[in-house]
C-alpha cells in the first residue's frame, strides 16, 4: 500500500504536466488536480470500505489496484482527446 500510495504522487505530478500544455502551469491548475485526487482517494475509501465489511479483503485488493492502474492508463487518451478542446 505503501507504493501505490507513492504512485498516487506521481500520478499528481504527471497530472500537471499532461495538462500543463493546455490549461497552463499554475496554482489553480495544481489545487485543481491535488483536488481532483483527495475526492478520488475519499470516495474510494468509502467504497472500498463497504466492500471490505461485506467481503474478504485479500480477495479486493488485487482487481482493486489492477483497476486503480487501468484508469491511470485511461487518462492518457482521455487528456489527448479533450485536451485541444481546452485553450489556455
Amino acid at each position: 500500500m505503501f507504493c501505490t500510495s507513492a504512485a498516487v504522487l506521481v500520478l499528481e505530478i504527471l497530472a500537471g504536466r499532461l495538462m500543463a500544455p493546455y490549461v497552463g502551469v499554475s496554482l489553480e491548475t495544481f489545487t485543481g488536480i491535488i483536488g481532483t485526487m483527495l475526492a478520488g482517494i475519499a470516495l474510494g475509501n468509502a467504497l472500498g470500505g463497504r466492500l471490505a465489511d461485506r467481503h474478504a479483503p485479500e480477495r479486493l485488493i488485487g482487481p482493486a489496484m489492477a483497476l486503480g492502474g487501468l484508469s491511470a492508463w485511461a487518462s492518457l487518451p482521455i487528456v489527448s482527446a479533450a485536451g485541444p478542446n481546452f485553450g489556455s
